[in-house]
């Protein structure tokens, strides 16, 4: 949905990597919120700019938080050394790596000025009839309702804050004639899932692809010199996958963010959005309680964050994965029950400051980083036989007196030997 200049202006004004994602407090009317068996899903608008206020003192906090302890890159594909230390397969020292200094002034992420004078602009451009905002090859912003985005070939550099805070994308095609990808421009494009950037784009600024919260994969190409360090900062569950021993497998290797790489390009299956609970399409809802329906297969990232009344929730067997930050904020959220749920994708019930206990059934086979993080009160957590994998930080900074319920040989059971929580095998 469409916000206003004066709006997207007011959330760029403070525009740094410790801000919160912008807030749409028209999304919170949606009329599929009649999915909740609560009587009114509806956030009024005083209401979201309240809470998105206190959205952006929380993040920050966070962040601050979360700066000092970030896990150690993990590769699907690790690139190995030889007798002499040297990286096989082409890959050079990472220790060579280095930040970018960006020659365009567009790309200073920093510059609310900046971001003002060029949303303005974008205000100022017609659109096509596909919806871009393109001048002297130039792509500004997009006024279009596409989920899968295809970017006009010719078009030679995505301005910065092009696509900031859109919802509605889900994939993403960057032509080989774009050259240099600017700052924020993805920022926050909470449904965005799958990005394909073709060989000859060479740069890709900070933060253009930060805090995309459902973002799985990107393809990026041998042609990149140029990549920003909090490019992909605080993004879901993403694997970047480069050609060996390109410049975009060493940022991969070096990254310092939770990202995974592999060598085999990704390929892009569509989803059909009528089974799933879209990016940020309850977020700030004052329900106290809603009910799943039975066609849903995927709940996005941010998809309830800061449902502040939200008591409790059960995830059915028809939803086969929970995005990051899908339940996040949610304060008042004390009982989880997740049914058969595939994947619980990283940082997706953070910071539910509230929460007791956490009943996951069979099904489940890989819970990410930070799923359950920061929730200092949790006392119970019920793992099935199902899981083969946890991140090392899944159950970060909990309740020191929680424990876990386990089956006996397990391999649940064995991480909770290696990182020594509290268990036993009364499941």
């Amino acid at each position: 949905m469409k916000k206003s200049l004066a709006l997207a202006m007011s959330a760029i004004m403070s525009l740094s990597m410790l801000t919160a994602c912008g807030k749409d407090a028209e999304s919170s009317s949606d009329t599929d919120k009649a999915a909740s068996t609560s009587s009114s899903a509806k956030t009024s608008e005083d209401t979201s700019s309240a809470a998105a206020s206190e959205a952006n003192s929380e993040d920050a906090t966070t962040a601050t938080k979360k700066s000092v302890k970030l896990p150690n890159p993990k590769t699907t594909t690790e690139p190995q050394k030889d007798d002499n230390g040297a990286y096989e397969d082409g890959y050079d020292d990472y220790d060579d790596y280095e930040e970018p200094s960006f020659e365009n002034p567009n790309d200073d992420a920093s510059n609310g000025e900046l971001a003002m004078e060029l949303m303005e602009k974008a205000d100022r451009i017609s659109s096509d009839e596909d919806g871009f905002k393109i001048e002297d090859g130039i792509l500004y912003g997009y006024d279009g309702v596409e989920s899968e985005l295809h970017i006009p070939d010719g078009v030679t550099r995505i301005e910065s804050w092009a696509f900031k805070n859109d919802s509605s994308i889900v994939a993403v095609y960057i032509p080989s004639s774009v050259k240099s990808i600017g700052a924020f421009v993805f920022d926050c494009a909470d449904a965005l899932r799958f990005v394909d950037i073709e060989e000859g784009v060479e740069t890709i600024a900070d933060t253009s692809f930060s805090r995309c919260s459902s973002l799985r994969d990107i393809n990026l190409p041998k042609s990149l010199r140029s990549i920003g360090s909090s490019a992909f900062w605080a993004d879901g569950d993403l694997t970047i996958h480069a050609p060996q021993g390109s410049y975009a497998a060493k940022f991969a290797g070096s990254s310092h963010y939770d990202v995974k790489y592999s060598s085999e390009p990704a390929v892009y299956e569509p989803i059909d959005l009528k089974n799933v609970i879209r990016a940020r399409q309850y977020e700030y809802g004052d329900f106290t309680e809603f009910t799943i329906p039975g066609n849903i297969t995927s709940i996005e990232g941010s998809a309830f964050e800061y449902c502040k009344q939200l008591r409790e929730i059960t995830i059915p067997s028809n939803v086969k994965s929970i995005g990051s930050q899908a339940f996040s904020y949610c304060y008042a959220l004390k009982s989880v029950t997740i049914d058969g749920c595939t994947e619980i994708v990283g940082r997706a019930f953070e910071y539910c400051e509230s929460l007791e206990t956490v009943r996951i059934n069979e099904g489940c086979e890989t819970i990410g980083n930070s799923a359950f993080g920061y929730v200092e009160k949790l006392k119970e957590v019920w793992l099935p036989a199902s899981i083969k994998k946890m991140d090392e930080y899944a159950f970060d900074y909990i309740g020191d007196n929680c424990i876990f319920h386990v089956p006996s040989g397990s391999y649940a059971e064995k991480y909770m030997i290696k990182h020594n929580f509290n268990y036993d095998n009364n499941v």
